[in-house]
């Protein structure tokens, strides 16, 4: 700790950059040692992580512009939110490798959940009006 400390006192505007790219490699792109992930495992997950990113985005203003339920449910999805932005926070200024983020998954999952059924009842009303057309 007391090396961290002295790096900041001495480097700090190094320091908030490396704790920048912590910040994206946490929410983006992981960037771990080739050894561990085959390339093709890398890939995919990548992608699929960014789908869920994705929708879990799309869940998160559905639920905060009231369209999925009461405002009484913004109180633990803010709290869920808090969370992830806190571990987010303490693996980028403690870790160096972004597998980390496998601990907030369950709760993107969470809110991904609501993109993925507002996707599906989008996909479902443009099916009926193509038939019905």
């Amino acid at each position: 700790m007391a090396e961290a400390l002295k790096f900041i006192r001495a480097e700090p505007a190094e320091a908030v950059a490396l704790f920048g790219r912590k910040m994206r490699t946490f929410w983006w792109k992981i960037e771990s040692d080739p050894g561990d992930y085959s390339p093709i495992a890398a890939r995919i997950y990548e992608w699929v992580y960014r789908c869920e990113l994705a929708l879990a985005l799309l869940g998160l203003g559905l639920l905060f512009r009231n369209r999925l339920g009461p405002s009484a449910h913004r109180i633990p999805a803010v709290l869920a939110v808090l969370v992830m932005i806190a571990i987010s926070l303490l693996q980028s200024a403690f870790y160096v490798q972004g597998r980390h983020r496998f601990l907030i998954e369950p709760l993107l999952l969470m809110f991904a959940s609501f993109g993925v059924v507002h996707v599906a009842g989008v996909v479902a009303d443009w099916r009926l009006r193509i038939r019905g057309a």
